[in-house]
């Protein structure tokens, strides 16, 4: 699967911090990566979680944490 730039990224911030979508938030810039196993995606309290799965991490290959943009531990986003 070639990934666009939106989807490289989603998947660079997940490799360091698991997301919680807020249940507005559109979904299917998920959908493919859901479908492809890159990330699973669990419904959890109106909206997603979100983490990347083996295949999601060696499709993007090393990432630093910096560059990512995160901070090395998991954090919700959205509705906690």
């Amino acid at each position: 699967m070639i990934l666009n730039s939106i989807e490289r990224e989603f998947l660079s911030r997940l490799s360091f911090e698991s997301w919680k979508s807020p249940a507005v938030f559109d979904h299917q810039l998920v959908d493919r990566l859901v479908a492809n196993h890159y990330v699973t995606a669990e419904p959890q309290g109106g909206g997603r979680y979100n983490e990347i799965t083996d295949l999601g991490r060696a499709a993007i290959g090393p990432v630093n944490a910096a560059e990512a943009g995160g901070s090395g531990g998991a954090r919700f986003v959205g509705n906690c």
